[in-house]
């Protein structure tokens, strides 16, 4: 199971994050990191198959048809960060942004139960609709990490895990 890197573990509160599609995303100072530690939160890197921190086989692990992977990798650690108390169901908040609130997107639908809340920056949510469009400027680059929805294999996969094409209805958000 992967495990989490912690930049720092203070408090209950949890707030892990992660990158994926071949970047690493490297500890650094971060005033808004720190903002958040001052005040109580546990802030971790989650380096999830798909990103680049272990390779290209690790990276490759997490694209094309095995993309479902970056996000049973992200649920594992927010598991891990449970299961070991740095957090809570009640507590955890995760963030991304781009190909990182793709990741958000899906495991929000995949497991709506295991967070809090959930910060996402220009999200990547609308996938097979922004794959089918080659007119939009990252579309074919993106095509060789995510695959080419114009081919059927690649249209249910990618489907399959696109959080507009997954949202619920029925989710009753508490409180």
């Amino acid at each position: 199971m992967p495990q989490p890197s912690f930049r720092w573990a203070i408090g209950k509160n949890c707030f892990p994050q992660s990158f994926s599609r071949a970047a690493s995303l490297s500890p650094s100072f971060d005033p808004y990191v720190f903002s958040l530690v001052d005040r109580g939160f546990i802030y971790a890197i989650a380096h999830i198959r798909g990103g680049g921190e272990m390779g290209r086989k690790w990276h490759e692990d997490g694209m094309l048809l095995n993309k479902r992977n970056t996000f049973t990798d992200f649920i594992a650690c927010a598991e891990y960060l449970i299961e070991n108390k740095y957090g809570s169901k009640e507590k955890l908040c995760i963030s991304g942004s781009s190909a990182g609130g793709l990741l958000i997107g899906a495991v929000l639908n995949m497991r709506p139960d295991l967070f809090k809340a959930a910060v996402l920056d220009y999200p990547f949510v609308d996938v097979v609709t922004s794959l089918l469009d080659p007119t939009i400027p990252s579309t074919t680059g993106q095509w060789e990490e995510l695959g080419d929805p114009r081919k059927e294999e690649y249209y249910y996969y990618i489907k399959s895990y696109s959080p507009v094409d997954n949202v619920s209805t029925c989710i009753d958000f508490e409180n």
